[in-house]
Parts: C-alpha cells; structure tokens; sequence
C-alpha cells in the first residue's frame, strides 16, 4: 500500500515537473458591428445617440487587440460573451475571420447580444465550433475544454432558451458542477467563464442592476465554490473589478471561496482587457490589466472613452432611477410614503426629479467604479461629498412639497433623512471603498481590481481564515501579498496548515 502511494506521488510529481506557466488574453464584451454595416452621417449619429459603447470604434478596437495578441502570442484568448453588437450574421463572419487570421487557441461563450433571428442557437454552436469545448451541454452553449494541461474552462452559457436574461436550467447547473467535480477529482484547476456576473461587487448591486447577473447568482456562485471552481471569469457590466466571497459549509470547517474577476468592454472606458499567468504548479493565478490607448483615428483613446461615458452614460440612468425608486418604496415604510405626496406620481415625473439633483453625480460614480481601485481615484472624495449634498437637495425639496403637517413635519424630516442615507451609504461606500456593508457579512471585495496574485489552492492544501488572534506562520492577503502583524477580523491566508475555528 505504501509503496503504491510513494508510486502514486511521484508520478504526480512528475506531472506536475512538465507542466509550465500559460498565459490567457481576457477580451469582454467587444460589441463588434461589421464595417460593411456601419451607419454613416446622420444615421451613424442617430445610433450612437443613446450609446454608453463606442460601437462606432467596435472594429478598429477588435483589431487592435488582435495585434496585441499577434504580438505578444498568449498561449489562450478568452472572449465572455457579446462578441458582437446585435447577433448580426455579418459580424460574427467578421470575428471569427479575425480569430482564424490570428491562429491563437481561442474559447467564446455568448452573450445577449450574440444570439439573434438569424443566428441562432444552432447557428452559433456551428460558427464557433472551433472555439467552444468538445464536451458540451445539451440544453445550452455550456461546455468544458482542457486548452492545457491542468487547466479546464468551464464555460457558463446563460443565454440559451432565455431570451437573454441570464438563466440556468437546474439540468444545466447539475451538469457543470458534475463536469467540475470530474475535473477537480483528477486534480486539475478548474477556471468558470460566463457572460453574467455571480455574484455582487457592491451592496444592493442585485437589487440596483439585477440585469447584470444570473437569475440565482449567489447561490450558483457558492455552489462553484463547494465544487471547487474558486475563480470565475465574467464581463456583461463593462467593469472591471474583483470581488472575493467566502463560503462556510455545512458539513465542514473549511472554508470555500469564490474570486469573480469580471473585465470592462474596450469600447467603455477605460477600455480595458486582462492577462492572465497560470503558474505551472496550478496553484496560483497572476492578473494584470492593460488597455487601448490609442486608435488609427484617436490618439489620447483614455482621454475620449471618458468624455463619452460622462456624457453618454447619463441615458442609462432613467431605468436605475425607476428601479431605486421601486427599492425605496419597497423598504420604506408605507406609512411615511403615504406622507410624502410631493414625490412624483409617474415614473417620468421621478426620473425627471432623480436626473435633476443627481444624475451627473451618478454618472460619475460610474466612471470611478469602471476605472476600478477606486479608493485611489483622486476625484473620490469631491464624487462622494457631492453625492451626499445632491441627495439631500432632492429629499428637501420632496419634504417642501408634500402636504405635511406642521406639527410632525420635524418629526417626518428627520425620519426620511435618516432611513435615505441608511440605505444609500453602504451603497456608496461599498463602491467607493471597495468594501460590502449591510447584505451580505460574509462578502469581502479585494480591493485591487486591476492586478495581484489569485491563491487558488483548496482548503485542504491551505487555509483562509478571519484572524482571532496573532498566530505563528507565515500569512498572506487574499490576493497573495505576505502580511505581517495580522490584525484581528483580517481576513488572511495562513501556509502553516493550521485551521482556526470559526
């Protein structure tokens, strides 16, 4: 027995020895319309009226991020999802022309804006069949590939069938957690793609843009971690940004964890897109986040994307306006609404109120979160005092309008003031500091979204913990960074093998 287990090791070891680092190119969401469909004069105007995306750069960007790759030859190009900007059959022969004059193993998934009346479901199996594993799902694009030793993408399609909302089949679940159970029993590193995000990279995101993630988020991204798939690629957001959940289960005292690095489009600003280095041990995943700067047609590209997204963004706030409101309404207590009569009775009327007092300070959250590590952002402090300020000019004049009573108005003021900034501020600073207050006590955002090292050992080859107390060993932050003088309630990762009771 034992000299088959000595057996046993070696020849893992030696498995291990003739492995070697691989490195992945993240591209999210290019939205790339053909150039033989691209609008001119006024009805190019028309379409990028209302555009946060620079869909008029999709194919000079696409390009350029082919020359990238031509250049520098990772081993692995991932696309996330909404490859093209409406489904056109044009633009998806346009894409994958690019892909095959590039010749670097590519891996896609779609998107809702991949599928259309003309691409359907079979249509784009066919027209990626390169670029998509050979052990598929049968009831949606969901599929597992091997691009190199170790390694296996789990790619999450949840389009199919869905009409584009984000969705999983409790059949399609089942079968990319057996699929990653399979994969990990053989001692691989198994990565996640999907188009939508898992989980929250802000308080109340769920509830503020619901969109953005699958139907079940945070119960499928704890399920991914229970089956060990500890690292999720997604896009869908267009921003970039890195969240970290911990998970206790039931049956254990180990601890699961799930790292969801989810990347902006190259046509949002910044106009970002991801490297990875897979170590050759499997056991760590390095990020880094570079980004178009320029254009045949732009020079200063960073200058540009920002300008358009603070311009442009301001037409998606009217349907984050009227979900915010129906928040409001929701957790505010119906006799205090019932006071407030100076609120706006239609949907126009309070986005109109919203867009007045609060729109641009929105706006610039935006940018502060698309640019990600927005602690250090130097406008971040001016973006959240005027926030603030704003709020309360729009609650005041609410106050000013309604019918109260002269008596219980002071009364009313201060309730409304109090139970408003109860419910914004962990928002803001949860976007702002990189940090969750209120939903969810077990969800920590790593603070670093652009760079650092993804540990993505087991719980059995490591443990990851919330400090009590100092302990002896050496310790390392979430993204890998050594710590020293721990403090109590940091979350830290120990290489001792000492686990500590929850």
């Amino acid at each position: 027995m034992k000299k088959g287990l000595i057996i046993g090791i070696c020849g893992a070891l030696l498995s291990l020895s003739a492995l070697r680092a691989e490195r992945v190119m993240v591209i999210a969401d290019p939205h790339v319309l053909a150039p033989e469909l691209m609008p001119e004069g006024e009805a190019l105007d028309a379409m990028m009226a209302k555009q946060r995306k620079m869909i008029d750069l999709s194919p000079a960007a696409f390009e350029a991020l082919m020359d990238t790759a031509a250049a520098y030859r990772p081993d692995l190009l991932l696309i996330p999802g909404d490859i093209t900007k409406d489904g056109e059959p044009e633009s998806h022969a346009w894409v994958t022309a690019q892909l095959q004059a590039l010749g670097i193993p590519t891996l896609v998934i779609p998107g809702n804006h991949d599928l259309s009346a003309t691409i359907t479901d079979a249509a784009f199996d066919a027209l990626y069949a390169d670029h998509m594993g050979a052990i598929r799902d049968t009831e949606s694009h969901s599929y597992v590939a091997e691009p190199f030793p170790g390694v296996v993408v789990l790619a999450i399609d949840g389009v199919r069938g869905n009409a584009g909302t984000g969705e999983l089949s409790e059949n399609t679940l089942n079968w990319l957690l057996a699929q990653a159970d399979a994969a990990v029993a053989q001692g691989k590193l198994v990565i996640g793609m999907c188009h939508w995000q898992l989980m929250d990279h802000f308080d109340q995101q769920s509830n503020i843009v619901s969109a953005c993630q699958l139907k079940d988020a945070q119960t499928i991204a704890q399920q991914m971690a229970q089956h060990k798939v500890h690292v999720v690629l997604t896009g869908h957001m267009h921003v970039g940004d890195v969240s970290t959940a911990f998970y206790h289960p039931a049956s254990s005292t180990e601890l699961d964890s799930l790292v969801e690095v989810s990347t902006g489009s190259p046509i949002t600003f910044p106009c970002p897109y991801r490297w990875l280095e897979i170590a050759a041990d499997r056991q760590t995943i390095s990020l880094q986040t570079d980004y178009l700067t320029t254009l045949d047609t732009i020079e200063d590209l960073y200058s540009y994307s920002r300008a358009w997204m603070a311009e442009h963004t301001l037409s998606i706030i009217p349907s984050m306006s009227a979900r915010a409101w129906s928040k409001v309404e929701a957790l505010a207590p119906a006799s205090i609404m019932t006071m407030l009569d100076g609120i706006p009775s239609t949907d126009d009327g309070r986005t109109e109120l919203f867009m007045r007092h609060m729109g641009t300070d929105v706006a610039n959250l935006y940018l502060l979160h698309s640019e990600g590590n927005e602690p250090t952002q130097p406008e971040k402090k001016a973006v959240v005092d005027s926030l603030q300020v704003h709020m309360m000019a729009l609650l005041q004049e609410v106050l000013d309008s309604s019918s109260l009573n002269p008596i219980t108005r002071p009364i009313i003021e201060e309730a409304v003031m109090t139970l408003s900034f109860q419910m914004v501020q962990p928002v803001i600073e949860s976007i702002t500091e990189d940090q969750t207050t209120g939903t969810n006590p077990a969800y920590t955002n790593v603070t670093d979204d652009l760079e650092g090292v993804l540990r993505v050992h087991t719980p059995s080859e490591q443990g990851i913990f919330m400090i009590e107390e100092t302990e002896e060993g050496q310790a390392y932050d979430v993204l890998g960074r050594p710590v020293h003088n721990a403090q109590r309630g940091q979350v830290i990762i120990y290489h001792n093998h000492k686990y500590i009771e929850q």
